[in-house]
């Protein structure tokens, strides 16, 4: 496996509609963000910031669908964000690739991502990019040294039902799937689906506030 780290550009991430909110994070000191599900042009993640982003921006970002504020402690202010870029997925279809992917820094002057795969996984996710009129710039390219994500707190099982749930919409706001539709969908008891779930959210949050200072 291999891990690299590619470069996306502000006037990219400006033509996605990403801009704005780029430039907010960029300027409340952006720490550490953790796709916590991926779902096509989206996902839920966790974003940890020095400061606390202006609430009023999070309403009006296109890109955020839902946030929550988690916690504060002396490593920053954590929230939990439903976020969408269909703009960008059709241009960047990094989900599409075989390839793990998280962004790993918000740096001065656009947005880097670490994409984990095979080497051939990684060169048809650039070539895709660059056939779509993507500059997007290789950074560099390592061997991978091994998991650090949040989902690590997660069973197979659990993070396949999570990922399922989330799929059919059972964390959108209002809830568009119940407990009984994803038991459905996995082939499972409604009562095992909802363990499943309360298990992994816990495991989650347990990892979150252990990282963001606030053990349980």
């Amino acid at each position: 496996m291999r891990e690299a780290i590619l470069h996306l550009s502000d006037s990219q991430l400006a033509a996605a509609g990403l801009k704005n909110l780029i430039e907010t994070v960029r300027a409340a000191g952006f720490r550490d963000v953790t796709e916590l599900v991926c779902h096509g042009p989206g996902g839920i993640i966790l974003l940890q910031v020095e400061e606390p982003l202006p609430e009023t921006d999070l309403d009006d970002f296109d890109a955020i669908v839902w946030w929550e504020r988690l916690a504060t402690s002396s490593s920053g202010v954590t929230y939990l964000c439903k976020v969408s870029a269909p703009d960008l997925a059709e241009d960047f279809p990094i989900h599409e690739h075989g390839v793990a992917h998280d962004v790993s820094d918000v740096c001065e002057g656009g947005l880097e991502f670490s994409v984990i795969g095979s080497q051939a996984d990684i060169g048809q996710t650039v070539s895709t990019a660059g056939e779509a009129g993507l500059n997007v710039l290789l950074e560099r390219l390592t061997d991978y040294r091994g998991p650090t994500s949040y989902l690590d707190a997660l069973t197979d099982r659990q993070r396949e039902i999570v990922q399922t749930a989330y799929s059919m919409g059972y964390y959108d706001v209002p809830r568009e799937a119940s407990t009984d539709d994803v038991a459905h969908e996995v082939d499972l008891d409604p009562s095992t689906v909802a363990e499943h779930l309360q298990r992994a959210e816990h495991n989650l949050l347990s990892q979150l506030f252990q990282r963001t200072g606030h053990p349980v």
